[in-house]
């Protein structure tokens, strides 16, 4: 028999909380329901309130104002903007919610600290959206690596491909393109990463550095002739690869605009409604004139306890939006792309050229390699179910992933300081590993 559907109230009408989460929950499969929403835009919450035959009394302006309502559901999927995600979180699970929490969990480490304490005092399901864990990829990988079939790890390279039109559209553009406004591109963008190699390698960590910078997208390297739109009279728009109208108005059939293009004019998608958001709105704007601040490249090297080195490089360039891992092991290799699904497997057998190669291919359909659907899945059945194994990504587990990010930022900020990991955990007031600094090399190479 079926169990009753998990009724969740959406808080965030935007591309993922309307998008992604909300089409998810039409789905018989996924077995949600939709029966609240909280959004400030009235048209957001109109188009949410027919869609899924919200009742009037459950659709709010704000989350804060669903909140203080009586519970009325399981569950609140907060899928506000960065800043929001502390409150909302805290007010969710203190109303005794069940919670799915957006990544970033929120833009500080203390306030990150917050809701696991809040969870815990809580003792409700809270899962953060760290989908990649859940994508068949990612899955494949780490089942893998936990067989031992070549051995313990030594050594991993993850390289984020953000994607140049991706990277234009969301973090020079779009709202993650300032620092003080959600945080910086290492969090926002790339906390992903921190969770995907430390559920990956399975350590706690000892040294930590970066290094990054904004080198491309600033105002010095706008070409000859451009404007500060691209719907004005650039002269060098029918050759600029990030040409707003082109990219944009790129489909003419209102039904077939799927993110990113539905962004700009997220409930109006004709060609006109989206002409309009380009001249008066931010992504219209030249990619050289904008007044971003983030990085638009990144890299991050991790010392694990356990004596194997990370090393994650972040790009805002790439043809595809993908991640590309390397891994070497005591008994060969793998090499993996997540944009096409392929995982290539090299047992070494101490032979040139003889070595054996095993190739898996496995979905890489949807956004994040899929993870979206098996994340509300797993949801679901952790609170159905009470099964808190499906849970891969609570509180506590993703805690890591955004100190490691906020650790990363500090580290870049003072031009690549090494960074002592537990003790930094330490003066959050979390208990850490004691290591010591100078005796840490030694330790590291010792096997």
């Amino acid at each position: 028999m079926k169990k009753n559907p998990v009724e969740v109230l959406i808080i965030g009408a935007g591309n993922r909380g309307m998008y992604k989460f909300g089409e998810l929950c039409k789905r018989e499969d996924i077995n949600m329901k939709v029966v609240g929403v909280a959004d400030p835009d009235d048209e957001k919450r109109e188009k949410m309130k027919k869609e899924h035959n919200i009742p009037e009394e459950n659709c709010f302006k704000s989350g804060e104002q669903a909140l203080k309502q009586k519970r009325f559901c399981d569950a609140v999927i907060n899928a506000t903007p960065d800043k929001k995600h502390h409150k909302i979180s805290i007010m969710a699970l203190e109303k005794g919610y069940n919670l799915l929490l957006e990544k970033p969990m929120a833009t500080t480490a203390k306030d990150c600290v917050d809701i696991v304490n809040a969870q815990k005092k809580s003792g409700k399901v809270l899962s953060v959206a760290h989908v990649l864990r859940y994508s068949p990829f990612f899955q494949e990988l780490k089942k893998f690596l936990d067989s031992k079939e070549l051995g313990n790890m030594l050594d991993i390279e993850l390289l984020e491909e953000v994607g140049y039109w991706h990277f234009a559209h969301s973090f020079v553009r779009g709202n993650w393109r300032k620092k003080k406004d959600s945080g910086p591109v290492i969090l926002t963008k790339s906390c992903h990463d921190m969770d995907i190699l430390t559920w990956l390698i399975g350590g706690d960590i000892g040294i930590l550095s970066s290094t990054g910078s904004l080198k491309r997208f600033k105002r010095q390297h706008a070409p000859m002739g451009s404007t500060k739109r691209c719907t004005e009279k650039c002269k060098v728009k029918k050759t600029c690869p990030y040409n707003a109208e082109r990219f944009y108005l790129s489909v003419k059939d209102p039904g077939s605009v799927k993110w990113p293009l539905n962004v700009i004019s997220p409930i109006d998608k004709s060609i006109k409604a989206r002409k309009k958001a380009l001249k008066e709105g931010q992504y219209g704007r030249c990619v050289w004139k904008c007044d971003n601040d983030v990085c638009d490249n990144q890299n991050v090297n991790i010392d694990f306890l356990n004596g194997v080195n990370a090393r994650f490089k972040l790009t805002a360039f790439g043809a595809e939006s993908t991640r590309k891992i390397r891994i070497y092991l005591e008994g060969g290799e793998i090499h993996g792309d997540l944009g096409k699904g392929n995982i290539r497997i090299i047992k070494y057998k101490g032979i040139k050229g003889g070595d054996e190669i095993k190739n898996i291919e496995v979905s890489a359909k949807g956004a994040h390699g899929g993870g979206d659907e098996f994340l509300l899945k797993s949801f679901v059945k952790a609170i159905s179910e009470k099964d808190k194994a499906s849970n891969l990504t609570t509180a506590k587990q993703s805690l890591q992933s955004h100190l490691m990010a906020f650790a990363a930022e500090q580290s870049r900020l003072k031009k690549g300081d090494r960074i002592n990991f537990q003790k930094y955990r330490k003066r959050l007031g979390l208990k850490s590993k004691s290591i010591n600094i100078k005796n840490f090399k030694k330790k590291f190479f010792r096997r």
